[in-house]
């Protein structure tokens, strides 16, 4: 499951801090086998561009998520199936989240769900906080 969290790459975008280019990779927990958060750094000229996912259990069913916006306040969001016949999704704004990077090794994502993996409001498992490990390379780290 880490393998094919590490190759699924998807995201979106938002401005963090030139400092936080060290986030860029794969963060997995051991204690929570199969679940992770993936993030991609790009520092710009004006701009650094963030692309993330976030991909955990809830309720005992797996559920992705991607983020965006600044590193302490992301806007998460979710697809949803509404139809088999003709095949029909949406994608919805389902919550907050918030990325602390800790060191080279170590981060912690915390996030508050207003709406739950069916699509209704969130009645339980709303809101956690992961301490993640870094699964792959450490890049090197710039400052601007």
């Amino acid at each position: 499951m880490k393998i094919l969290l590490t190759i699924l790459l998807i995201g979106f975008t938002w401005n963090v801090y030139a400092d936080d280019v060290c986030l860029t990779g794969s963060w997995y927990s051991p204690e929570r086998d199969g679940e992770g958060i993936n993030i991609e750094v790009d520092v710009g000229e004006k701009d650094t561009i963030v692309s993330g996912f976030f991909y955990t259990y809830v309720s005992n069913s797996p559920n992705w998520y991607v983020f965006e916006g600044v590193i302490d306040n992301l806007t998460m969001y979710t697809g949803f199936k509404l139809s088999e016949s003709p095949f029909k999704a949406v994608v919805r704004e389902v919550g907050v989240a918030k990325i602390t990077y800790v060191t080279d090794n170590l981060m912690i994502y915390s996030y508050n769900l207003n709406v739950g993996p069916d699509g209704k409001p969130c009645i339980s498992q709303c809101s956690g906080e992961y301490i993640y490990t870094r699964l792959t390379q450490p890049i090197a780290c710039e400052a601007e």
